[in-house]
């Protein structure tokens, strides 16, 4: 039973731990002659040099959330121009598929004008009852039109697939830059 008269002087105990403490007003010590009271000095003087060092480490521990902070923003503006390189490298990738489909495209509407031509040619030559050679038939040259001029529109329908996909991606790009611009002034 003595045990339990204990227990909650024990429970008030825990429950004031922590940063609380018990301290001892100045009124208290009115009565204590000066010299006794000089022992004092060695503690007050180290309560002194520790609250400079509690000033000194908060100091510091200001500096280091600083530079955490400022980590961190860097961090964000390497990631934002590794994002804004990484979509140029697309542009350009995309660019050059274009370009070289625009190349394709180009190709294909010379050989659809050239077998225009041809074709014209033998009509000529059919409208003036000329062979000139064997099996001649003008109506091949009209397939052989057909043909090309299928195969420069399908390029070109390739061209202007690779050129919607290329300008996307250059609106991604510049969009990013824009951020990246913003960015750097604001650094």
């Amino acid at each position: 039973m003595q045990g339990c008269r204990w227990l909650p002087v024990m429970l008030l105990a825990a429950g004031c731990g922590g940063t609380s403490m018990m301290t001892l007003g100045d009124n208290v010590f009115n009565l204590v002659p000066k010299e006794d009271l000089a022992v004092l000095e060695t503690s007050k003087a180290s309560i002194a040099q520790t609250q400079g060092a509690l000033e000194k480490a908060k100091e510091v521990h200001k500096q280091a959330q600083e530079d955490r902070d400022r980590a961190a923003k860097d961090q964000e503006y390497a990631d934002l121009a590794a994002r804004t390189a990484d979509a140029k490298k697309e542009w350009m990738a995309t660019r050059a598929e274009w370009l070289k489909k625009a190349e394709e495209s180009a190709a294909k509407e010379v050989d659809a004008a050239k077998a225009q031509h041809q074709l014209e040619r033998a009509r000529l030559a059919a409208g003036k009852g000329l062979k000139p050679f064997e099996g001649f038939d003008a109506r091949k040259f009209e397939t052989q039109q057909l043909d090309f001029q299928k195969a420069f529109l399908n390029a070109q329908m390739a061209a202007d697939k690779a050129k919607k996909a290329s300008d996307k991606a250059e609106s991604a790009y510049k969009s990013l830059q824009g951020k990246l611009d913003k960015a750097s002034k604001d650094r």
